[in-house]
């Protein structure tokens, strides 16, 4: 049962310990409860998980949560019980007696987390279609993109929700998305008139620093020296995690992560880091979804990002308490090179040319996107904000460009 005695403003209270809502928090919850799809763009920050959590909580059934990684999983039910709510995860690492076992106590739960793959399992349809399932949410939903690349299982959203005999509002949140991305989720997803609601996108208490060095050891050595704070650097493979790892294990604090590392280091690391008041971690883009560490004052982008998207995914775990970060940016021509052949090799055999066709060009305009940010000399803050179809003033000395103008 869900507390349906209990109005928002007191589940927030009572399960999250906050007195009223921010930004657009409340216009979201409201277009769930009212049972609307809904496309939220939040910006890193921003709250999104109380965006959905709470509608859960205020309704009989089932809220079945997808989200791309296991790490974000674990993160979200552990605070989700630490809270008092009775939040589940089923993912493959799992043995199938374990998953079982949840599977049958899925009337007793509110909130379920999976990955996308789990929506095309035969059993786990069966399973949920024995009771009331009262959403369908999409964490970190710009990844639907990344049907295109490897996850494919995306595209099953559409095929599950029509295993009900019932409407299912469908709620996608992410903190990046531009037009391009919102209009794909709609096809992808099968929804023509969701509820659009953005926050705004900037983050002023971020300084953006763009670097064109071309010895970038040189340049992250003399940076660390003069920052004992807690800080990520990006890499962009997991060779380069690695190898940046060893070069300043010695001086420094440091701990790695990358997808391909077994699933109890990336968790001894990632916690021995959140625990740290000045510790680094070097990793891939596959570390920091749903983190919550709130004094991360820099982020270091090793090599350039293939897209705005993943660079403001990747500086938007600075500052998460308001107190101000520095996002650096090292740049150079060879990046712009490498990233064009990884878009050159793109290839499946499962996709027809059109389809690949498609992919690189999304890849292309992602890359020509984030190059002309990084190398017209316009305010940082303002050009990425018009790249997510918002318009700002410039940033009042908050970037390089606009600092050295």
């Amino acid at each position: 049962m869900g507390d349906i005695f209990m109005n928002k403003y007191e589940a927030l209270k009572k399960y999250f310990g906050y007195d009223s809502f921010r930004g657009s928090q409340e216009m979201v919850i409201d277009s769930l409860l009212n049972d609307y799809d809904t496309i939220a763009i939040l910006r890193t920050g921003g709250g999104k998980s109380v965006c959905f959590q709470i509608p859960s909580l205020l309704r009989d059934g089932l809220t079945i949560v997808v989200t791309p990684l296991i790490s974000l999983m674990y993160d979200q039910v552990r605070e989700l019980k630490d809270r008092g709510i009775k939040a589940e995860f089923i993912n493959s690492s799992m043995k199938n007696k374990e998953q079982r076992e949840i599977y049958k106590s899925l009337s007793e739960l509110k909130i379920l987390y999976v990955a996308p793959e789990r929506l095309l399992n035969k059993e786990f349809i069966e399973y949920v279609k024995r009771i009331k399932v009262s959403y369908l949410i999409v964490d970190e939903a710009h990844t639907i993109m990344w049907h295109m690349d490897f996850r494919e299982s995306f595209l099953s959203i559409k095929d599950f929700l029509s295993e009900f005999g019932y409407k299912i509002p469908l709620g996608l949140f992410s903190a990046t998305a531009n037009k391009y991305t919102i209009d794909e989720i709609k096809r992808v997803c099968g929804i023509n008139n969701p509820n659009i609601i953005k926050s705004s996108f900037d983050r002023p208490d971020l300084f953006y620093r763009v670097v064109r060095n071309k010895n970038k050891i040189e340049y992250i050595n003399w940076y660390l020296k003069g920052h004992n704070e807690c800080g990520i650097i990006y890499c962009n493979t997991r060779k380069e995690v690695m190898a940046l790892y060893e070069v300043l294990k010695n001086n420094y604090r440091v701990y790695y992560y990358h997808a391909g590392l077994d699933n109890k280091v990336k968790e001894e690391n990632q916690n021995r880091f959140i625990k740290s008041k000045a510790g680094v971690m070097i990793a891939t883009n596959a570390f920091g979804m749903g983190i919550n560490k709130p004094d991360i004052r820099f982020v270091i982008n090793y090599d350039m990002p293939d897209s705005v998207e993943s660079l403001s995914q990747m500086v938007g775990r600075a500052s998460r308490d308001g107190k101000g970060g520095e996002c650096v940016i090292l740049y150079n021509n060879v990046d712009i090179r490498t990233i064009y052949f990884f878009i050159q090799q793109i290839d499946s055999s499962s996709k027809s040319l059109k389809e690949i066709s498609k992919v690189k060009s999304y890849k292309y305009f992602c890359m020509q996107s984030i190059k002309k940010i990084l190398t017209s000399g316009e305010c940082i803050h303002k050009s990425m904000a018009r790249y997510f179809g918002e318009s700002i003033p410039c940033c009042n000395n908050m970037c390089s460009n606009c600092q050295n103008s």
